[in-house]
């Protein structure tokens, strides 16, 4: 890098770009002494708790929104809909769940059930908080004498003013002398607010929360003792910090140590951790040998290697990682079964998270930018990739088996939607939804929609026209009324009528109430709103397949895409030419399948690796 630097000319273009890029790379830095890097060292504030504070937690159209989409939810219930907005704006809990395979865990969890663990943590902010008093009084009473005394006294009284912070501060920590947080900015709770709790509706107690969030447990100095204990327990793998909302969908896919598990979207890996820590429950206890594993994909390289390094801390090794598109995931096939007979050699799994991609504004509490950039396009952007993951996935599971769909966004136009989408396009009988509040019948939530708007905000039509060159339609800040925030449609022609780009597609819109309730069930899958437990929003709904997936033609006629020889005697094939699967699609399908299937990938477990799947071509 030197020798590059000096032979390119730092007066052309071309050459300030290569300083400009290796100053960025450290390349060019002066160097600095260690006393140098003391004397200019300054007292670290808590930054992003000050740039938390910065964001503008207000979108009209955001409001709007779903005060409209969850009338029924808030019905005449202005308080209730008002603390749900409230609690968005929140920074969310620290929660943390507990590992049963890690030997003696039950040590640890018996340190969190005894009353006394935070007692001492407790008396620490007591002690915080009278040292926090004397300083402040003490601060006075020195500003006081400064303006009576001379030049003398003044730099005399700033010298002891110096001392005695610096004693109070060590008096607060005697293993970090160095304060993150300068002590009069400290926010202290009282040692009544500090409580850890278990969560009723997770099962073995496993699953905790503390009544503080992840920014104020880590810089806040007073709470630097219980930091540092569960940070070890997260590098020894005993527990592991995961929001409390994406720990639902395991739980519902009752994972047995025999299962074969796909995560058909699995970065960054926690529920994919948990998943693990499900799979090897029964080997941990002596109750046999797991013959299961996980077969864990992303769509994304880099988020791959990531998922790799979170799964690392459980030491399981039932496990493969790939990197694909879920929506066009290739047809596996068993290698031990002889291609002459007529045995069916396609393999299916057992369970399928389907975690998609979505806009993310249920996870809004911890991605506070959401509330500046939010418009009703985020979520119709994504609802045609979900839509075709969803179906990927509900092909890929074994007629008996279970898939959850789940989405960190509280948008009817990615969640109730996409699953109506795949119960109109899949023949009657072949998937069904299951009741998901009477598997977990302590979880606080809400069932899914039965009917839903489907609208443009005008911010969004606004950019279209300006792309096109039409004036736009002025919104006075205050409007609160829907017609002038929102553009309706009942129905796609009433999108053609609009005469401009729209993402809005057919799949979007609901049936009839009837058809909803009685044919779909959508009110068997739910929606955890944030304000009823204090977590994120979230939704899911868990299918299960009762045989294999046939899909409606365009006329009509059914399209057999799945068949499996043996399951269902008579079953003849389809010879009709329309293609449900768009011809793209199928291509790229059956290209990256080629690429696939010339791989052998070996899933090696605890246990006898043939028990699980020897080679998955």
């Amino acid at each position: 890098g030197d020798v590059y630097k000096r032979q390119v000319s730092t007066q052309s273009t071309w050459g300030r770009f290569i300083k400009q890029r290796l100053n960025q790379m450290g390349r060019n830095k002066k160097k600095t002494t260690w006393a140098e890097k003391r004397k200019n060292k300054k007292v670290k504030t808590d930054t992003y708790s000050d740039a938390f504070q910065d964001f503008k937690y207000q979108n009209k159209f955001f409001e709007s929104y779903y005060r409209m989409q969850f009338k029924s939810y808030f019905v005449d219930d202005e308080q209730s809909f008002q603390k749900f907005m409230a609690v968005l704006k929140e920074r969310l809990p620290v929660t943390f769940r507990i590992n049963k395979n890690v030997p003696n865990y039950q040590v640890f969890l018996q340190k969190l059930q005894d009353p006394e663990f935070l007692k001492a943590f407790s008396k620490k902010i007591s002690e915080a908080k009278e040292l926090k008093a004397q300083a402040k009084k003490a601060g006075g009473q020195e500003q006081t004498e400064e303006k009576d005394n001379g030049n003398k006294e003044q730099n005399q009284i700033d010298e002891e003013k110096e001392e005695e912070k610096e004693d109070v501060q060590e008096e607060v920590s005697e293993e970090d002398s160095n304060s993150k947080t300068p002590l009069e900015n400290i926010e202290i709770k009282d040692s009544d607010a500090l409580a850890l709790k278990p969560i009723n509706w997770y099962p073995d107690e496993l699953v905790w929360e503390l009544t503080l969030h992840r920014q104020e447990l880590k810089r806040n100095k007073i709470y630097q003792g219980l930091h540092k204990y569960l940070q070890q327990g997260t590098e020894a793998g005993i527990i592991s910090r995961q929001e409390l909302v994406s720990m639902i969908p395991p739980l519902l896919l009752d994972i047995q140590s025999t299962d074969l598990v796909f995560d058909m979207c699995a970065a960054p890996g926690s529920k994919t951790a948990q998943i693990l820590e499900m799979l090897y429950n029964d080997e941990s206890l002596g109750k046999g040998v797991t013959q299961g594993g996980v077969v864990a994909n992303d769509v994304d390289y880099t988020r791959a290697y990531m998922l790799t390094h979170q799964i690392q801390r459980i030491s399981n090794c039932g496990m493969m990682v790939t990197n694909h598109m879920a929506q066009n995931f290739p047809q596996l096939h068993k290698p031990d079964v002889n291609k002459d007979t007529q045995q069916d050699s396609k393999f299916y799994f057992d369970k399928i998270l389907a975690d998609v991609p979505c806009s993310g504004d249920a996870a809004i509490r911890k991605l506070p930018q959401r509330w500046a950039d939010w418009t009703t396009g985020d979520g119709m952007g994504l609802h045609g990739l979900q839509v075709n993951i969803l179906l990927r996935g509900l092909q890929l599971v074994k007629v008996g088996g279970l898939l959850v769909y789940s989405t960190c966004s509280l948008n009817p136009i990615e969640d109730e939607a996409v699953v109506t989408e795949v119960l109109r396009k899949v023949c009657d009988g072949c998937i069904e939804l299951l009741d998901i509040p009477s598997r977990i019948p302590k979880l606080k939530a809400q069932r899914g929609l039965t009917q839903w708007s489907v609208c443009e905000d005008i911010s969004k039509i606004n950019k279209q026209r300006e792309r096109q060159g039409v004036p736009k339609e002025e919104v006075d800040e205050h409007e609160t009324d829907l017609n002038k925030l929102f553009r309706f449609y009942k129905n796609q022609e009433e999108v053609k009528q609009a005469n401009y780009h729209s993402l809005i597609s057919p799949s979007m819109f609901p049936e009839s109430e009837e058809v909803m309730r009685e044919k779909f069930k959508l009110q068997n899958t739910i929606r955890v709103l944030p304000h009823e437990q204090n977590t994120s929003g979230f939704y899911l709904a868990l299918f299960r397949k009762n045989g294999p997936i046939v899909l409606r033609g365009k006329q009509g006629q059914k399209v057999e895409e799945e068949t499996k020889q043996g399951e269902e005697a008579g079953m003849k094939k389809s010879e009709d030419e329309n293609q449900v699967v768009e011809d793209e699609a199928e291509k790229e399908r059956q290209r990256q399948a080629e690429v696939f299937q010339s791989l052998n990938f070996s899933l090696i477990t605890s246990s006898l690796s043939g028990n699980i799947l020897g080679l998955i071509k």
